[in-house]
């Protein structure tokens, strides 16, 4: 615990003043992230979405596929060491992280995290959960356990005058606690607090916070069942602190100079915050979002696509007379198909076409639609909307090569995700907690072993140690990849190696090959129709074959390799490019029913 003293109190004057600059700067970037979320949700969210309708949500669908592609599920943690002595000890604390990982469902925060960069700036706190109290930040933990939590952007404020992240002087995160629970458990001693009985809709510069999506337009006046204090949390890595602050609902400060707890940084250099952004802006710090990138073109769509709705409903097909031949026209308008009318002057009868969409406008719009893909990194591809592989390697070719945008973000993620592993990893190796037990899994058999992970037994220094992420384990494979990559490794390098892999006393397992096998093609009838036979039936199965010790032989086979040109009008965008070129020709309905089917 740090001393207060008054030359404290003068600095927290200056901290509050810099972070009410901090606020008002970050201001635009908060506006800018509602707007692009108020297209996300489309109009038919809430009251507060956006305001015009959204038919073609193709930020919804950008935003999705990238979370999908660059955080499919948890991440896989791997420990390692050089040390031969600490071996044991490395798979002990591997087991523990990754049960942690699920006990404080850190997949769901991670979901969070990531879409959080897709429109900005995603923030994320860890740290530990002190002994006093089991509420951090608003969130419930365990009292003791490690914690990893979701940071709002509209709650979050960091050194704005910094140009790169390790020269921020000050960062922290306002949040609430129930006031009588603050005030029951003496948090923070005898200390007078100002309870809040509101709940606000507005940052304290008046623009709107994300929230408003769901709670409405009200800044004041709503009455909440328990107040709450709200407070600041900073962390100060030049003193190397964190103090706790009541918050200033009016100006973005502090409600008083006098701090409410002082304590040292004793966690990981990197400091409690970690950021993710996909990406940078030189000489700034706030990113560039994925969202914003598209948000342009996401719009010009839409307006367009209304545009087009509008005139196809004022299209009308009306029959139209010359004078005198009123008679005729209404035979015809009460004809039925088929029927055989008599007109005296059929020349003075015509039918005829008012408004409907205009092609030009139409092939514009699906050229955008198009190009909107395009800039996000061949999402039809990346979303499964291009046309089906023939096989899982192919499958997987048309991923690989669908975008180097894609690479770069999982790049990030994946580094962001390992230094929040490795800050959570180093508090669980420190824990003075008695002991953490958990029960690790044998590999290749049913068994397991109990592991106690205890500060009396841990051997060696968190540096000891090496913690990683798992190759490609945040990402998504379709059962077609997973299996064409044991079949792969069936046929490049289990069966051409079968003698040495037997004298080594290694045989494949072919009944679980099977198995796995029927798994992922989704025909569970191949499992179904084998089993293990006894030795008076595999006699049979030889005498059936031909018998002999040689058995039967593989007939010799050919591979060829047929390069296929397939015609651009089976794809989508084939079928898409065929119709703007028939519109932008002037062809006629049939014709454009015509390319608008090629290929279908």
């Amino acid at each position: 615990m740090v001393k207060y003293n008054v030359k404290m109190q003068d600095k927290m004057s200056l901290l509050s003043e810099a972070m009410q600059y901090s606020r008002r700067k970050m201001q635009p970037f908060r506006e800018n992230r509602l707007s692009h979320i108020r297209q996300y949700v489309g109009s038919n969210y809430s009251e507060s979405g956006a305001g015009d309708k959204v038919p073609i949500n193709l930020l919804e669908m950008a935003i999705n596929i990238y979370r999908r592609q660059v955080a499919a599920s948890r991440p896989q943690v791997l420990v390692s060491t050089k040390s031969n002595k600490l071996k044991a000890e490395a798979a002990d604390f591997e087991s523990v992280v990754n049960h942690t990982l699920d006990e404080i469902d850190f997949e769901t925060t991670l979901q969070r995290w990531v879409l959080d960069a897709m429109f900005g700036l995603g923030v994320v706190k860890v740290g530990l959960a002190p002994g006093r109290t089991g509420e951090i930040d608003g969130f419930r933990h365990d009292v003791g356990q490690v914690f990893c939590d979701n940071v709002d952007f509209d709650d979050f404020c960091f050194d704005m005058t910094a140009k790169r992240w390790d020269q921020i002087q000050y960062c922290g995160n306002r949040y609430s606690l129930p006031y009588e629970l603050v005030m029951d458990m003496k948090l923070f001693g005898n200390k007078d607090l100002i309870p809040n009985p509101y709940v606000r809709s507005t940052n304290e510069q008046g623009d709107d916070r994300a929230s408003v999506l769901q709670t409405g337009g009200e800044t004041m006046g709503t009455e909440q069942y328990m107040p709450v204090v709200e407070l600041w949390d900073v962390w100060l890595p030049y003193e190397n602190v964190i103090i706790t602050m009541q918050a200033d609902d009016v100006g973005g400060g502090f409600s008083s100079n006098e701090p409410l707890k002082i304590i040292d940084w004793d966690g990981p250099e990197i400091g409690p915050y970690h950021l993710m952004s996909y990406i940078d802006v030189p000489s700034n710090i706030m990113p560039l979002s994925p969202a914003g990138l598209l948000t342009d073109l996401h719009d010009i769509v839409n307006r367009l696509f209304r545009k087009l709705g509008r005139q196809a409903e004022r299209q009308k097909t009306l029959t139209v007379v010359a004078g005198g031949a009123e008679e005729d026209g209404r035979r015809i308008v009460n004809a039925n198909d088929g029927d055989t009318i008599l007109s005296d002057r059929p020349e003075a009868t015509k039918e005829m076409k008012f408004g409907g969409v205009d092609s030009p406008s139409l092939a514009f719009m699906i050229q955008l639609k198009d190009l909107f893909s395009y800039l996000g990194g061949n999402l039809d591809s990346l979303g499964g909307l291009a046309p089906s592989a023939k096989s899982g390697k192919h499958d997987s070719l048309l991923q690989q090569s669908a975008s180097v945008r894609i690479d770069d973000m999982q790049a990030r993620t994946t580094s962001a995700v390992k230094k929040v592993v490795e800050s959570m990893a180093d508090y669980i190796f420190y824990d003075p907690a008695p002991s953490t037990r958990i029960y690790r899994d044998i590999p290749k058999s049913d068994m397991s072993v109990k592991v106690d992970f205890n500060p009396e037994i841990r051997e060696g220094d968190s540096l000891d140690y090496a913690v990683d992420i798992a190759p490609y384990s945040l990402q998504s494979r379709s059962p077609a990849e997973r299996l064409q990559t044991i079949n792969e490794t069936m046929m490049q390098i289990i069966i051409p190696m079968s003698q040495q892999l037997q004298q080594r006393g290694i045989v494949p397992d072919m009944e679980r090959y099977m198995e796995i096998m029927s798994k992922y093609s989704h025909t569970e009838e191949i499992a179904d129709i084998l089993k293990i036979a006894d030795f008076e039936e595999m006699e049979q199965v030889k005498e059936m074959s031909g018998g002999g010790e040689g058995g039967t032989k593989a007939p010799v086979t050919e591979r060829r390799y047929v390069r296929e040109n397939v015609s651009t009008g089976g794809t989508r965008a084939g079928r898409d490019n065929a119709m703007v070129q028939t519109l932008m020709g002037g062809g006629n309905d049939n014709q454009i029913a015509a390319a608008s089917m090629e290929g279908g």
